[in-house]
């Protein structure tokens, strides 16, 4: 057995040992196994820690507990009594370490690093499926800005560097806010790095060194819904003058990633779009086929809240999900991520109590999705912190009955506020799971290949030091001779 990632240890402080109650033991429900290379990858849920274990020491795990490496199972909770209650663990374990509104710290000045702000809520774009269309376009003025960056300023923990995530509307129409908020920033001295959510339009390229030296822009999400005649319909950019949107946007990112900004690709994906998006899978792949900066990803396409998915219409989509994903796969992408060394505790940035929102007219919120509505604060109002809106935001759902027999529910948690990801359903869920399994998959696979390689270098190394040794060898028989050869002279 192997051990590729060790457990949490103050998971482990928290559960206690292992003790054992029975003379019986199973294997914990809260494991994702792999089968790989003559043995099992094993992901556990619960202590995330991660193994590789050959098929001969599998076939013993019930066998003798003072085995090592059975002991280690035991002990790191692979293994547990028949009446070990994962389910009940798991929760105590999530609201042991879950931020907490009621701390005096939360939301404390001085503790906040990421900021999510709307320069704007105007759009050069006209997607129909927005679940922003219809609100309010204000765009936020140069004077509202500079009240922004002052509060950031007052407010930012000076422990370690802010992460300013522009978002809107498109935030690029509103690039002098951006301007405006980012020198203050800089000149008050704070390390910090932007991130954009945009639809890529509006980028210029005589503005990349204020990308670089003012926004510090590391990053950005830009979304394509499909090829280029499919982009441009959905999109319905205004005041294009004839030229393709989609020519434009692909060009900025190819700007953009290659001075080192990383672009992720959103592919928002439904029933009518996947089988075009796979097509754009393939386009992408050869554009970008040397660039490690720009990754695509999958996700399907908000939930119309006034006319949500029947079963038949989920089943149908997260099949579709599926396709799209392998195909991400096919050309060299993937879905999967880590799996989180942490057991998952809070949602998002809305309940982790360092992150806020702040809205076009200074408005202070949680969530990026309530552009208009449940702020507990303003920046004019230092004083004001409305309790009650910041609660909504670490109110959960309930466990659904799929939830009871889920492997991966310590890494889930539904906010209630969360206008799409508070759902689940069974496919949903098996969607979910099968991305997990292709984590653990691709975590095993990251580390085969690091065993690799460092045993390739130290055979390189000792091939080295083997050239060296016969050279000083060879060095010294000719010495040894040259030495008989003056005796006899």
């Amino acid at each position: 057995m192997k051990i590729i990632r060790e457990s949490n240890q103050k998971i482990l402080n928290e559960l206690g040992p292992n003790l054992r109650t029975s003379q019986n033991y199973r294997l914990l429900d809260y494991l994702i196994i792999e089968d790989v290379d003559y043995g099992k990858a094993i992901h556990n849920e619960l202590t995330r820690s991660l193994i590789w274990i050959s098929n001969v020491e599998w076939d013993k795990i019930y066998n003798d507990l003072s085995v090592d490496y059975c002991k280690w199972l035991w002990d790191n909770y692979f293994l547990v009594n028949p009446d070990f209650n994962e389910y009940e663990v798991q929760k105590k374990l999530k609201n042991k370490f879950r931020p907490s509104y009621k701390n005096e710290n939360y939301l404390k000045p001085g503790t906040i690093y990421e900021f999510t702000i709307f320069p704007t809520m105007v759009c050069n774009a006209r997607c129909g499926y927005c679940y922003e269309k219809g609100r309010p376009q204000k765009p936020m003025t140069l004077a509202t800005a500079k009240k922004v960056g002052k509060w950031i300023v007052d407010n930012a923990t000076k422990e370690r560097r802010l992460e300013l995530r522009w978002f809107g509307g498109e935030p690029l129409v509103g690039e002098k806010c951006i301007d405006t908020i980012c020198q203050i920033v800089k000149d008050a001295g704070f390390e910090y790095k932007s991130s954009l959510t945009t639809n890529g339009f509006l980028f210029k390229s005589d503005n990349l060194d204020k990308y670089n030296d003012l926004w510090h822009l590391k990053s950005c999400q830009i979304t394509l819904d499909g090829t280029e005649e499919a982009y441009n319909k959905i999109k319905n950019y205004k005041n294009i003058k004839g030229k393709s949107p989609y020519q434009i946007v692909i060009g900025n990112i190819k700007m953009l990633s290659e001075n080192n900004v990383f672009i992720s690709i959103r592919l928002n994906t439904d029933i009518n779009n996947a089988d075009n998006i796979k097509e754009l899978i393939k386009e992408l792949s050869e554009r970008f086929k040397d660039s490690k900066n720009v990754i695509p990803y999958c996700y399907p396409i908000f939930e119309d809240e006034d006319h949500p998915r029947t079963d038949d219409e989920n089943e149908k989509l997260y099949q579709k999900i599926d396709e799209v994903e392998e195909t991400l796969i096919q050309y060299g992408y993937g879905h999967a991520r880590d799996r989180s060394s942490n057991i998952r505790s809070i949602h998002c940035m809305i309940d982790h109590g360092c992150a806020v929102v702040i809205g076009t007219q200074g408005d202070i919120g949680l969530c990026e999705h309530y552009s208009e509505n449940h702020f507990w604060g303003h920046i004019d109002k230092p004083e004001m912190k409305d309790m009650e809106e910041i609660k909504k935001f670490q109110t959960y759902e309930e466990d659904l009955p799929i939830c009871q027999s889920c492997q991966i529910l310590p890494s889930c948690i539904r906010a209630k506020m969360c206008v799409d990801l508070s759902k689940c359903n069974i496919y949903i869920k098996e969607h979910n799971i099968k991305k997990a399994h292709a984590s653990v998959k691709d975590m095993y696979a990251t580390w085969f290949n690091n065993i690799q390689q460092e045993i390739k270098q130290q055979e390189e190394n000792n091939k080295q030091e083997n050239i060296v040794n016969e050279i000083n060898e060879t060095k010294g028989i000719k010495k040894y001779i040259s030495n008989i050869i003056k005796l006899f002279k």
